[in-house]
């Protein structure tokens, strides 16, 4: 029977249990008191024997006593037999599963919440305080081996990120280190911004904005992030309640928030109607030029988006000439300089590139690459930047340029381990192959980028290379089937990833290339279905488009996160086919 069972068998209040405790552990070997404690300070969920196996040595030399620590074996028994802590039941196993070896076995330990309380006030604050820097240690070294930092990169693991993240912050949090947990807080939601997520990294970033206020962006990510329909009605709530009470710059971030939201489901116009909102608290709150230069910086992005890209050059032309004027020091700023003077430049460069005003696209990068070195970013920051410097190359026939750019992206993403972007210059790479008629190399490199961008999770870079692949598949491999599933999973990732809106830009780009697939199977699409039924059918058949381990799950659980109604993803699915079917011809239609 655990010790909080026989507590509560014998009717005794909370005081009495947690003296009763305070006893037993007196009455224990120093080694084995010091190691019920350490029980009591971890976090429930880290009261695991390979947790403890891999932090009590390293917290015994911390402590500095005199001998050896006790095997934790036999100190674990022995609080067990003495009713402080318990041993977790083990899951039931199937019926015809193997029994896990005992080596394998998960042992969790239970202890009593009133005890645990009180064993971490006998043990004082000082061995208190030394068992929550161990802890906070030891996950915040998972963290960074599972972003593949250490070793190879193919072993990066989101949900490990997650769980490391979210497990060595409570720890931060009762040493006050605000900046730390802010760390991890947005790593977390970088690298998985589900809303399952948002909402565990909510209730910490709120108390981590609540001291420095500067990390108040990742409360309003996370507010972004934990609506599961996209809406964003939690984030506008705070920003509305945040400029009534005044305070402008947590409404003015939380704008530039509900603006990156609304402008990537392509809702523009209210996008732009919020940039705007934002510049207004911007003012209302006092804040410097560099503040207002981010905003108009917001505000030029979503004008570009409705294509308006001559407009947007000619303001970012008009508002560089004016950077040199900007004070350095002044009124105070919700941005750093550096962040509203790149914000500006990389605006105008997207603008220079969609004019096919390679020049002006080029000078623009150069620019914002002198920032980025200046300030001492890191190599791969420096090469994201320098990676946009590809397309203009080719416009103006500097093939060899525009390689040599990309090669060198490639090494200092491989060597920060950075899959997202490593995924983009792969299919940049890509590109390149196909400009240059090289059908197969253009194959293996997309398959490859795939690869990298399904391990980071970005929906519209999967996209994207489900689209190009898709043409590939067809023009090169001759393969129009999986080319069809290709732009259909395209299609599908793109309309989802618009809050489940209509076909427009790039969905509806993947949808006239699928329709290209129909017209290509002809004859053969009527003797047999090669449209899938259903989103599972769509997974399965793209199985083998990339080597990624299970990728077939891989792209079910990203279409999971993006619609979480299974219903309305498959209805976004029929919708598509019909409209490819009706795009292909009604000569060319197969049958179901």
């Amino acid at each position: 029977m655990a010790a909080e069972e026989r507590a509560a068998a014998a009717g005794e209040d909370e005081d009495t249990r947690a003296a009763r405790a305070r006893a037993t552990a007196d009455a224990l070997e120093p080694g084995q008191r010091d190691l019920f404690w350490f029980l009591c300070c971890l976090d429930e969920a880290d009261r695991d024997r390979d947790i403890i196996e891999d932090t009590w040595e390293n917290l015994w030399e911390l402590l500095d006593r005199d001998e050896g620590p006790p095997e934790t074996g036999p100190a674990l028994a022995a609080i067990v037999a003495c009713g402080l802590a318990a041993v977790a039941p083990q899951p039931e196993q199937e019926p015809d599963a193997p029994a896990p070896d005992d080596d394998e076995a998960a042992i969790v330990y239970l202890v009593d919440p009133v005890v645990a309380a009180a064993g971490r006030r006998q043990a004082g604050e000082d061995f208190a305080w030394t068992a929550d820097s161990e802890a906070a240690s030891y996950w915040a070294s998972v963290h960074h081996y599972a972003t593949g930092a250490e070793g190879d990169p193919r072993f990066a693991d989101a949900g490990l990120v997650v769980q490391a993240a979210l497990s060595a912050v409570p720890y931060q949090l009762r040493h006050q280190q605000w900046d730390d947990a802010a760390v991890l807080l947005a790593s977390a939601i970088s690298w998985d911004p589900s809303p399952a997520t948002a909402a565990a990294v909510l209730a910490p970033a709120e108390l981590v904005a609540g001291h420095e206020p500067r990390h108040e962006a990742i409360l309003a990510r996370a507010l972004a992030a934990a609506d599961p329909g996209g809406t964003g009605a939690r984030l506008h709530d705070y920003m509305t309640t945040a400029a009534a009470r005044g305070n402008y710059r947590s409404a003015a971030l939380a704008a530039g928030e509900l603006v990156t939201l609304r402008r990537d489901a392509g809702q523009l116009a209210e996008a732009l109607d919020l940039a705007r909102q934002r510049a207004e608290y911007t003012r209302a709150g006092g804040y410097g030029p560099w503040s207002r230069l981010a905003d108009e910086a917001g505000r030029l992005q979503v004008l570009g988006e409705m294509g308006r890209s001559r407009l947007v050059l000619d303001e970012v032309t008009r508002l560089r000439a004016g950077l040199a004027a900007h004070p350095a020091a002044g009124p105070p700023e919700i941005v750093a300089p550096w962040q509203a003077r790149e914000a500006l430049l990389a605006v105008g460069r997207r603008a220079a590139t969609v004019l096919a005003r390679p020049a002006d696209a080029l000078a623009l990068n150069a620019e914002l690459v002198a920032s980025k070195e200046g300030r001492a970013a890191s190599a791969a920051e420096v090469a994201t930047a320098r990676f946009s410097d590809y397309q203009p190359l080719l416009r103006l026939g500097r093939a060899e340029d525009a390689l040599a750019v990309l090669l060198s992206c490639q090494k200092a993403f491989a060597d920060a381990k950075d899959n997202a972007m490593m995924g983009k210059v792969l299919s940049a790479l890509a590109d390149v192959e196909d400009e240059g008629g090289h059908g197969a190399s253009a194959v293996r490199l997309e398959r490859d980028a795939l690869r990298n961008k399904l391990k980071a999770a970005d929906a519209s870079s999967i996209a994207a290379s489900y689209h190009n692949l898709g043409y590939y598949l067809r023009v090169h491999d001759r393969r129009p089937a999986l080319a069809l599933a290709s732009h259909l999973a395209a299609a599908l990732l793109r309309v989802l990833h618009a809050s489940g809106g209509a076909p427009a830009g790039g969905a509806a780009d993947s949808l006239g290339q699928a329709a290209i697939d129909l017209r290509e199977l002809g004859p053969a699409a009527r003797r047999e279905p090669v449209l899938p039924a259903s989103v599972a059918e769509l997974c399965c058949a793209l199985a083998d488009v990339s080597d990624t381990v299970e990728p077939d799950r891989t792209l079910t659980r990203l279409i999971e996160r993006l619609c979480p109604d299974a219903g309305a993803a498959e209805q976004a699915l029929s919708g598509l086919i019909a409209l490819a079917a009706e795009m292909a011809g009604p000569g060319e239609r197969p049958g179901p």
